[in-house]
């Protein structure tokens, strides 16, 4: 079904809004000022995922012994992911979360400064790894039951770029929306009318972000294999959000 969004999340998802916090934007703040920007400061906790790094070892060694590789060359199934603290090790760099950002961006123009290595991708914007995203669905499944949810897709995330999309279906049938030809990837946001939780991928963000109960944040605090930290917010709406 085609539907705009509530009214309590309508300019946190939506490409075509904005959303104006009390502090600037910076790359030292810029986790906590983008929490603000997207998740309805509403929930006893908060966590954030952060998109993977993407390596191929097969390409990296086959460049760095001077073989010059084709764009055919390079299969996307080659890729292997890394948290962004594996890939900052491996340039020498410690990862600390609250500058992750930061080092992150310097790290991405030194690499572009120096012509980006073809074996390397930097995490993907607005799209969650399906594998992380199932497993943060299936401890909500756990906890609250396959409940029925909205699955909402930016206009950006659609075959037509034409029109967003909210879908209402049981929150296990994530599967099958990437299955589907007219939807891009995953979900912008996923969130039951209810408002118990809520999770959202902004768009030109490498990372996705969950507001939930404590204990709901607690148990997807604890799986193993997902670069996921508690994050709490310093930052308010400055005014109420508006169009643009």
């Amino acid at each position: 079904m085609d539907k705009i969004l509530p009214d309590w999340i309508e300019s946190k998802a939506s490409v075509l809004s904005y959303i104006d916090v009390d502090a600037e934007l910076n790359d030292d703040n810029a986790f906590w000022y983008f929490l603000t920007a997207c998740c309805p400061l509403i929930y006893e906790k908060y966590a954030v995922i952060l998109h993977p790094f993407w390596i191929n070892y097969k390409a990296k060694r086959e460049i760095e012994s001077g073989i010059k590789l084709k764009e055919d060359d390079l299969k996307d199934l080659d890729y292997e992911p890394l948290t962004w603290s594996d890939f900052f090790n491996k340039f020498d760099i410690e990862f600390q979360f609250d500058t992750a950002y930061k080092s992150k961006q310097q790290l991405e123009k030194k690499l572009l400064k120096s012509d980006w290595p073809d074996y390397l991708w930097a995490p993907g914007e607005g799209d969650c790894e399906f594998g992380d995203l199932k497993r943060i669905c299936d401890t909500i499944i756990e906890i609250s039951g396959d409940i029925d949810v909205n699955f909402f897709y930016c206009m950006l995330k659609t075959k037509d770029w034409e029109k967003e999309r909210l879908l209402q279906d049981k929150l296990s049938q994530l599967d099958s929306l990437y299955k589907n030809e007219e939807l891009r990837d995953s979900p912008t946001a996923i969130f039951p009318d209810s408002k118990e939780w809520y999770i959202v991928s902004d768009y030109d963000l490498p990372l996705t972000f969950i507001g939930g109960s404590t204990d709901l944040i607690d148990k997807v605090l604890k799986l193993a294999d997902i670069d996921i930290f508690e994050i709490k917010p310093r930052f308010r709406v400055k005014k109420p959000a508006h169009n643009i």
